[in-house]
């Protein structure tokens, strides 16, 4: 069945379309009652109990369905799961899921994962940056928040300062920014907080006339 006619299906079972962001995305779980509603199709609010009323047009199947869902279900002990967890068990026991449940199931349940895999690089990284072992992305060198050696500063302020310069920029106007992110997620130099003058001075000597190396050398 396309997706189409499951919406147009629920509508006429219902006399209206069920509201799936507040069923699926919002409620944390669901009654064994209310998703064998859902799964077939059936809006709990309307439904209360599996008969057609006045303004209910759902067919015998799909009401049987939903009544041996519910049945099972509490004869199993499955009271209560999350929307993800109720696609699983319909599927372990065969059962019948109205499709537009199923999408927003399946949706919510890739989207989480992906919530799930950037958390992990993310804490990956800040173990990896904590013990000084620096993680690279998209070039750019990660500072744990306190305390970083002077080198690990020294690179990821010019990775900044090459990233954000712009034409018009002045040394200050630039280290005023980079200062900023510095700022934002506590980052320091091991003599503390990053001051302008010292973001200045770690300035590539090609980006708005940062200080050059030091050759040793006297201008004649």
């Amino acid at each position: 069945m396309s997706e189409f006619d499951a919406a147009f299906n629920e509508s006429v079972y219902n006399d209206a379309p069920i509201n799936w962001r507040y069923w699926v995305r919002q409620m944390p779980t669901l009654t064994a009652a209310e998703a064998a509603r859902l799964m077939s199709g059936l809006d709990p609010n309307i439904f209360s109990k599996l008969e057609n009323g006045p303004n209910q047009n759902a067919p015998n199947q799909v009401l049987k369905n939903a009544k041996n869902m519910q049945r099972l279900a509490k004869k199993k002990g499955m009271q209560s799961a999350t929307p993800g967890e109720w696609m699983k068990w319909a599927e372990i026991y065969e059962f019948k899921v109205h499709d537009l449940f199923r999408i927003e199931a399946e949706t919510m349940a890739d989207e989480q994962k992906e919530k799930d895999s950037a958390l992990a690089t993310e804490a990956s990284q800040q173990s990896a940056a904590a013990t000084g072992n620096i993680q690279q992305k998209d070039g750019e060198p990660y500072l744990k928040k306190g305390a970083n050696k002077r080198a690990t500063v020294d690179a990821w302020v010019k990775w900044q300062a090459r990233d954000k310069v712009q034409p018009t920029d002045k040394q200050e106007s630039l280290a005023e920014r980079i200062q900023l992110v510095a700022d934002k997620w506590g980052y320091e130099s091991e003599r503390g907080s990053l001051s302008i003058a010292t973001i200045i001075k770690l300035l590539p000597p090609e980006i708005t006339g940062g200080r050059a190396k030091n050759t040793g050398k006297k201008k004649k």
